[in-house]
């Protein structure tokens, strides 16, 4: 009979667990919505969007007026589509709250809150491109570099001469 207690008090709190994961799930999920917020991410997608707009509007430089609104109109709708900010916070809540613990996630608000954290997403674009150029400017040598190779794999070596035939 001293064990019925235990059991008690074991199967209430076993039958409790799920309560509790439930709510340490939503606090989580809170944490990474907060943290979402703080790091102004619908802004930084929002200028993602605009700059990939950007890079693709000369891609269609050469179609007709018409065309080329056509285009930007199939582009807008397939944004709308993909990068709805809607959907995407949801997607990233979760993301975060996968990878990051409560605590993580909380502390990481508590930074992108702060004077240097807003600084840190101000001048997030500034490194970003700065970064790019960087990049740009290693690969092109490599990029030039693979093409020669290429170009000499390509071109078929030139043909041995005949061995000379000796007079018999």
């Amino acid at each position: 009979m001293k064990s019925l207690p235990a059991i008690i008090l074991a199967l209430v709190f076993s039958c409790s667990m799920p309560h509790l994961h439930a709510d340490e799930a939503s606090q989580r999920t809170a944490a990474a919505e907060d943290l979402i917020n703080a790091m102004h991410l619908e802004k930084i997608m929002d200028q993602m969007r605009q700059n990939i707009t950007k890079m693709t509007a000369g891609f269609s430089k050469d179609l007709s007026p018409e065309a080329r609104k056509q285009s930007e109109q199939r582009q807008n709708e397939m944004f709308d589509t993909i990068l709805k900010w809607d959907t995407l916070k949801q997607d990233y809540i979760q993301i975060y709250s996968e990878v990051y613990t409560e605590q993580e996630l909380r502390d990481l608000a508590v930074f992108y809150k702060s004077p240097v954290g807003q600084k840190f997403i101000e001048k997030m674009p500034e490194v970003q491109q700065k970064s790019m150029e960087v990049m740009q400017k290693r690969i092109m040598p490599l990029l030039q570099k693979m093409r020669e190779q290429a170009r000499s794999a390509a071109t078929p070596p030139p043909a041995a001469p005949a061995p000379a035939t000796s007079p018999k």
